[in-house]
Formats: structure tokens, C-alpha cells, sequence
């Protein structure tokens, strides 16, 4: 299912409905996550009046404007705030200055939210919860364990009820993350989903950008409480590094020894040097062999050295960063993440996004945004869903901004139509895959797959590598027909004798190269997975004896670096990859 372009209405809840969808319309957007405040929706009202969500139903329907989401982000802090006079600014005027009763209000119409949720034809409820010891962030004067913990369940006693009612009607409650609210932060938040361990009903609201403002990494948050986000809210954060805005400016302040950082940046260094040495390097002597003069050999033998560019390429530039943030950290300084185990990616907007982690969010904020929510993209929005029936006239302006920003991508790489010609092919597979997704999502019911199975996920790991690896034909054949004909001999003329026969000896490599070669890569991916499953490998090892992380982090990868890279007697050192780009 293709997700909506929404717009939380809370900034706007000046506007009638009307009004509103007129607005958003205007604007690009299909979709609204409507307040239940101000002029946008009664949820009271809603819940006891069929009539008035008719109404609504006709008003958002006149503008092709759908809800799935409704905000009751002010209503949900009166339930867990108590005795704040800024919440006579929430609650009824009659109610100003009686605690009691705003906190009452405060949950009984949150009951509403819910029931109106259900009769609008949403699924989840976004807002806050307040909190009773916000104030008590700062543990001085000294805060007791058991302060917080009755703070805790405090919210809990109070939304249980509510809960309830959002459990008959078949509604989730998304509380977005927050500073001033129960979970504010990673710890916070872990703490609070234990405590509703028990309602599944309760979950997260994802806004990324109260996060980036306190330092937590956002897609780490979204790793491990994936199972409770129900709705996600983006908006732009920056995050200025001055020295004055609450995180470190590591570049303007001074930095003193430390045996700790230096010891992890060593390991991390050696880590890369190893993808580079041992992998990479020794991968390329079979690449350059074959891929400069592919004419002479079978498709078979094509295939391989594409499959070995890949290895190449994955163990050049992940292993160069490596290389970078290892001596980044010897000095202090903690580089942003740049490459996030892309072998295992689901899809290819998946890959891409962990693949040149900062190119690819450079071209989101400064090229796809600008363009895709500019006023002639949402002109051509608007006339392609008058004009062009079902889901291509929906994604045609994105798909648009998508191909631009792919094209963008292959100019970066250089001037040559095969780099064109893979921002094409990356750019037009993304769409394609958005044209049919309400096609494959049929034929996974029908053949009965369950998109949570193992089975599933490796399927489409496999899927997405087997993507990538054919848009490294264009980027390593000489030209692009080149590689178009490469493609051709590897299907119609592969000679599968030559993967057996001895060929592959005399591309360069002996056999214990390819032992080594794939032993190494076997490590890599092993190192990568566990990641992937458990997080860093630093905190598990610093578990362990100090005699036993030196070994393994640094004697045993430091003997393994000269006797299978440096020393090697054929050893030819290969420059960086991306260092030509």
C-alpha cells in the first residue's frame, strides 16, 4: 500500500476543515492528520454524531484529502501534567485554574479521540501523554529511584482506561516522543514501552528531529522500538555545532590524550585496512584482469568479475571509512556514520540510503525536498491526479524528482553516459517498484507469504543484491553499450565449463588468494551481521579481558594485515575508488 503525502493540522488549527484541505490541497498534499482541536475536529462530537462525520467525510472527500492519523497532542497533556496553569490554554476557558477537572476533561476526551478515530476511518492516534516528574529531569535537588518509578506508573494507572476504549474500537495510541512528556529520550522511552509491555495498543509516534535535537541517532531509536512505531511525523532539524548549542563543537575544542579513544580508533583503523588489504585489493587484480579486456572471456567469467567489483567496491569504500573515522576518533573527533552494512538491505531505496550515508542525505534535503514539494511539482501533483487515473498519476511528481535526483547521482560519478545510465536504472526500478506495489501486495496473499518470515527477508535481501549487482555492469564496463553487451553474454553465452575448468587460476589470482579472498569476506559478513542483529561489537568486547581484546583487535588483525596484504610478495596496493569521484 502506497503511503499518503499528510500534513499534521495542529499549526493550522486556526482554519476550519474546509479551509484546511483547501490549504493542503494547494500545497501537494492527499492526505491530512487531523487536530482535534481548534477548527478542525470535535472529537466529542464526532463520537456521539454520525451526522457531523458524514459532514467532515464530504468536506475531506471534495478535496481528495483522506485521514488515517488523528493529533491529540494538547488533550493527552492534561491527562499526565497536573497543576499547570499553562494548560488553561488547553483545556475548556470554563475549566481554567481547576486541575482536577482539566485532567478529568483531559481523559474523557481522549475516550472521544479514540471512538472518533474508529467513524473517521483512521488507525491511530498521535499526541502526548504530559508527565507528573518532567520536572524532575535534572536529579538535583536529589531525585529517588522511586520517584520516577511512581512517575511511571502514574501514566500508566492514568492511560490505562483510556487505552480501553482505544482497544474496543481498534485503535493505536502514538505517543511522539517529546522533551517535557514521560519518554523523551532513548532510555526514557525504553523505559516507558516495559512499563506497557502489556498494551500493545500503546506504541510511538517517530519524529526524528526531537531526537536529532538531544543527540540520539534516529534510526538507531527506530531499530529497536520498531515493533511500537505506528505513525511517523519528518519535518527539517539542523543541528548547529558551535559550542554553544548543547552538543560538543569537536573541531574548535581542545582535546586531551586518551588511551581509550586512541585504542578504539587503532581497531577501527586496522578493521578497514583489512577490508582494503586483504578483500578489496586482492579482489581487484581478477576485476582489472577481466573488466579491462572483457572481450576475451565468456559470460561466465564476466559474471565473476562483476561479482568480485562488488566485493572490491563494498570492502574499497567501507574500509576507507573505516580508515577515516578511526583516525577521526584517535583525535577526538566522532565522525558521522557513512555506510551501514548495505549487504543487507531489503530494497534498493533501502540500499542506497545506507550506501554514501551523507551523499544520500545531501540529495534528499538540498535536491528531492526543494524539488518534489516545490510549487511546480505540486502544480504537476495536482494535474496528474486530475488527469491520470490510479497510482501513476498519485507518484508520477515524486517518481520525477526521484529520476532527476538519480541522474544527479550519475554526473556526480563522472561524465559518461554509463553513469547516466545507472541513475537511470536505479531511478526507474525505485519507481517501477512503487507502481506495483499494490500488485505485489496481491500476489503475497494470494501465495499465502508472510512478509514477517525469515524465508521473506532473505528473499528479499537476495532480490535486492541481485539488483545491485547488475547496475555494477554499467559502472565498471568501459562504455555503456559495453556493458549492455556484457549483460547479453553472461545470459547467452556464459560457458559454465570455465568456472571449473582452471579459468579462474589464470585471472590473476592463485587458489589460495580466492581461499583467502573469501575467507575474508565470510569475516566481513559475519562481523556485519552481528551488528546488524546485536548492534556495535565495541561494548561486546570490552566485556571481555583486556589480554583478549588487544589480541583480537589488534596482534591477531595487525599479523593477519602483513602476511596477507603488505607482505604478500605479488602485493600492488590499489588507490581508493571513490577518491576519483
Amino acid at each position: 500500500m502506497s503511503r499518503l503525502h499528510t500534513i499534521m493540522t495542529c499549526q493550522w488549527a486556526d482554519l476550519d476543515i474546509e479551509q484546511m484541505c483547501k490549504q493542503a490541497a494547494s500545497m501537494g498534499y492527499d492526505g491530512l492528520e487531523l487536530a482535534c482541536w481548534g477548527g478542525q475536529l470535535d472529537p466529542k462530537r464526532a463520537a456521539e454524531d454520525d451526522a457531523y462525520v458524514a459532514e467532515v467525510k464530504a468536506i475531506l472527500e471534495k478535496y481528495g484529502m483522506k485521514v488515517e492519523a488523528l493529533c491529540a497532542h494538547i488533550i493527552g497533556q492534561c491527562v499526565g501534567d497536573y497543576n499547570d496553569p499553562r494548560l488553561d490554554n488547553f483545556a475548556p476557558a470554563e475549566l481554567a485554574g481547576q486541575p482536577d477537572a482539566i485532567r478529568a476533561w483531559g481523559i474523557e476526551t481522549m475516550k472521544y479521540c479514540a471512538i472518533a478515530a474508529k467513524k473517521m476511518g483512521a488507525y491511530v492516534v498521535t499526541g502526548f501523554t504530559g508527565s507528573p516528574i518532567w520536572k524532575y529531569l535534572y536529579s538535583f535537588p536529589q531525585t529517588t529511584e522511586e520517584m520516577v518509578e511512581a512517575g511511571f506508573q502514574e501514566i500508566y494507572d492514568l492511560w490505562c482506561p483510556i487505552l480501553d476504549v482505544f482497544k474496543e474500537n481498534g485503535i493505536k495510541f502514538a505517543l511522539e516522543v517529546h522533551p517535557g512528556e514521560i519518554a523523551f529520550d532513548y532510555y526514557t522511552t525504553k523505559r516507558l514501552l516495559e512499563k506497557f509491555a502489556d498494551r500493545p495498543e500503546f506504541g510511538l509516534n517517530l519524529d526524528p528531529s526531537h531526537l536529532i535535537w538531544q543527540g540520539v541517532t534516529p534510526h538507531v531509536f527506530l531499530e529497536d522500538f520498531i515493533d511500537r512505531v505506528y505513525h511517523v511525523h519528518m519535518k527539517d532539524a539542523a543541528v548547529t555545532l558551535n559550542g554553544r548549542s548543547g552538543l560538543l563543537d569537536q573541531m574548535k575544542q581542545p582535546h586531551r590524550y586518551d588511551e581509550k579513544q586512541v585504542s578504539q580508533g587503532l581497531r577501527q583503523m586496522l578493521w578497514g585496512y583489512f577490508k582494503k588489504m586483504v578483500i578489496a585489493d586482492r579482489a581487484a587484480v581478477l576485476v582489472n584482469t577481466v573488466l579491462d579486456d572483457p572481450w576475451s572471456y565468456s559470460g561466465s567469467i564476466l559474471a565473476v568479475g562483476v561479482l568480485f567489483y562488488c566485493i572490491q567496491l563494498y570492502g574499497d569504500f567501507s574500509g576507507g571509512i573505516d580508515i577515516a573515522r578511526g583516525v577521526a576518533r584517535m583525535f577526538g573527533i566522532d565522525l558521522a556514520e557513512n555506510f551501514r552494512r548495505p549487504i543487507f538491505s531489503t530494497s534498493l531505496t533501502d540500499f542506497w540510503r545506507r550506501w554514501h550515508i551523507t551523499l544520500g542525505a545531501w540529495m534528499r534535503d538540498y535536491l528531492f525536498y526543494p524539488l518534489s514539494l516545490s510549487k511546480p511539482f505540486g502544480r504537476l501533483g495536482r494535474f496528474t491526479r486530475k488527469h491520470i487515473k490510479g497510482k501513476l498519476g498519485k507518484i508520477l511528481p515524486t517518481s520525477l524528482a526521484t529520476f532527476i535526483v538519480y541522474f544527479v547521482i550519475g554526473i556526480w560519478y563522472g561524465a559518461n553516459w554509463r553513469y547516466v545510465a545507472f541513475g537511470f536504472w536505479n531511478g526507474g526500478i525505485i519507481t517501477l517498484s512503487l507502481l506495483l506495489a499494490p500488485q505485489f501486495l496481491v500476489w503475497k496473499e494470494k501465495l499465502h507469504i508472510n512478509d514477517k518470515s525469515l524465508g521473506w527477508h532473505i528473499f528479499q535481501v537476495v532480490r535486492t543484491n541481485i539488483l545491485v549487482f547488475f547496475g555494477r555492469y554499467i559502472t565498471r564496463a568501459p562504455r555503456f553499450l559495453t556493458a549492455v553487451w556484457m549483460v547479453k553474454e553472461t545470459f547467452l553465452h556464459p560457458n559454465l565449463p570455465d568456472l571449473w575448468n582452471g579459468t579462474l587460476l589464470s585471472l590473476g589470482l592463485t587458489g589460495w588468494d580466492l581461499a583467502v579472498l573469501w575467507i575474508g569476506v565470510a569475516i566481513m559478513l559475519a562481523a556485519e551481521w552481528y551488528q546488524e542483529k546485536q548492534g556495535p561489537i565495541r561494548p561486546m568486547l570490552e566485556t571481555k579481558p583486556a589480554w583478549f581484546q588487544w589480541f583480537t583487535t589488534m596482534v591477531l588483525p595487525l599479523a593477519i594485515l602483513f602476511c596477507l596484504g603488505v607482505l604478500r610478495a605479488d602485493y600492488i596496493p590499489e588507490g581508493f575508488i571513490y577518491q576519483q569521484f
